[in-house]
């Protein structure tokens, strides 16, 4: 069962339960891709600019809410944490679901 293209129009293929799954996991199974070399740049100078220990402190109202973290690097670390699970569970949820 092939994928359907994105039609003229500019709106996004219908796809039913089957096609998204296999759209998902087909995107899910190629590999990240590298940060091309504007990026690469950009982090270098952050780097120099701010140091390489990553430890510019997260100080923020909604500590209370959302946790306490060390740096705003342990808080990146974490929404990146968090997304990867929200992902298993989507996918995991996906091969359980009830209507197709």
């Amino acid at each position: 069962m092939g994928i359907p293209t994105r039609s003229n129009t500019g709106q996004p293929p219908h796809l039913n339960h089957d096609q998204l799954v296999a759209a998902q996991a087909e995107t899910l199974d190629h590999p990240r891709r590298r940060y091309g070399m504007p990026a690469r740049i950009l982090f270098a100078t952050f780097d120099v600019l701010y140091g390489k220990q990553r430890t510019t402190p997260y100080d923020s109202p909604l500590t209370a809410d959302y946790g306490s973290f060390g740096s705003l690097a342990d808080l990146f670390r974490q929404i990146g944490h968090d997304e990867r699970v929200h992902k298993d569970d989507s996918l995991r949820r996906m091969r359980g679901a009830r209507f197709r």
